[in-house]
């Protein structure tokens, strides 16, 4: 065989499937523990395998008989274990039974993937290997688990956005605590993968059922580029997460999203009602005068049972008369009372001691909240008033 030609498409996927394994080792090595960090680690590896197998063609490795055939049929594997994912972090984890229905298909292909390999291994003609992957009809079972790959990666494409967006609903509409995280990268992470999705059906399409051979090549090669950007992005994400432990302690269970689902009310816009502008009387008078966002786990519940009105009334008050979610609504109070507080700051509080005494309780959030609301840092504010 000649030499390797490493051409510029490979070394973007070889370098995405470094980082992922680096990622991976260090996740590894590291005391965190739980499903979280373990799935997280197993999409990584899975992103890395995927990469790898354009490489057995585009480096030409498919021509070695060790490496012809090799079993890598995962493509059903990335949408299960991104859904998990999802599921693990919004607190509705299934039941080990339900894990391994949904890996089901991976390892039925993973199964005849392998056997395929072993049964051809002992032959160093890749005219004989192929011969036997006929006979064991390789060809329509690929193509079989490519349409699999995509209806799979649709259908848990829309459970897993449908799960984190009832769960950032849920946050934003009745939970003030700052420990929880808003999922914001995760979200447009599955907005992203929505693409990915698509090139995959057009790929599967154009290849599979419309015979296009490999006039596709191009969309095969941005389909393993934004692979390769993919694990990148989550490799620093994880880092973040859970390599230097910052991972979240909080996670709300499922029932308590369902028992706060009916409080998610969408008022028409212009329609403020007699009742509704009392409740908003009783709310600003609770947070101004009472400062209730003091309270770190203030909630929606918390709140309506302090003015007297049904948690749903309030919900929808705040809807339509602040014209923002009770999350924010509660953190804009708490920016504002930093605010006053850096203008004359304690000696015996940092800028988080702060942030902590004025309700806040992750110090990622806090700084985060604190710009999109000012536009600048807690640091630039200070040393503006310093001066």
């Amino acid at each position: 065989m000649d030499r390797l030609t490493f051409h510029l498409f490979d070394v973007l996927v070889i370098a995405g499937i470094l980082q992922a394994v680096i990622m991976v080792i260090l996740l590894c090595s590291g005391k965190i523990k739980g499903r979280q960090p373990l799935l997280f680690r197993w999409i990584l590896l899975t992103l890395a395998a995927l990469s790898f197998k354009i490489l057995l063609h585009t480096l030409g490795l498919w021509e070695m008989p060790l490496f012809r055939y090799f079993p890598l049929a995962i493509d059903t594997l990335l949408a299960p274990l991104l859904y998990l994912y999802v599921l693990a972090v919004t607190g509705n984890f299934p039941e080990k039974k339900r894990v391994f229905l949904y890996l089901i298909p991976t390892l039925l292909f993973m199964l005849y993937a392998i056997v395929v390999y072993l049964l051809a291994l002992g032959q160093s003609s890749p005219l004989l290997k192929d011969q036997i992957a006929d006979r064991l009809l390789f060809n329509p079972v690929k193509t079989a688990e490519d349409i699999v790959a995509v209806i799979s990666a649709v259908i848990f494409w829309l459970l897993a956005f449908r799960r984190i967006s009832h769960y950032r609903r849920w946050l934003f509409s009745s939970q003030s605590d700052t420990s929880f995280q808003e999922y914001r990268w995760l979200k447009n992470l599955l907005i992203v993968s929505g693409l990915l999705v698509l090139a995959l059906g057009v790929i599967v399409l154009l290849e599979d059922v419309l015979k296009a051979g490999r006039h596709d090549f191009v969309i095969l090669q941005l389909f393993y580029v934004y692979l390769a950007v993919i694990s990148y992005y989550l490799s620093l994400k994880g880092y973040r997460l859970y390599a230097t432990g910052q991972q979240v302690a909080f996670i709300p269970s499922s029932a308590a999203i369902l028992q706060e689902k009916e409080l998610i009310v969408r008022t028409p816009a212009n329609e403020i009602t007699e009742e509704q502008l009392i409740i908003k009387a009783k709310i600003t008078a609770s947070l101004e005068n009472e400062r209730l966002y003091l309270n770190p786990v203030l909630n929606l519940k918390d709140l309506a049972k302090h003015i007297g009105f049904p948690a749903g009334k309030v919900s929808t008050a705040i809807n339509a008369c602040f014209r923002q979610s009770f999350r924010n609504l509660v953190n804009h109070y708490r920016v504002e009372e930093v605010k006053e507080r850096l203008k004359f700051p304690p000696p015996h509080l940092s800028i988080l001691g702060i942030a902590l005494d004025c309700g806040f309780n992750s110090e990622a959030s806090f700084y985060r909240i604190f710009r999109q609301e000012t536009g600048i840092s807690p640091n630039d504010y200070l040393e503006s008033h310093r001066s």
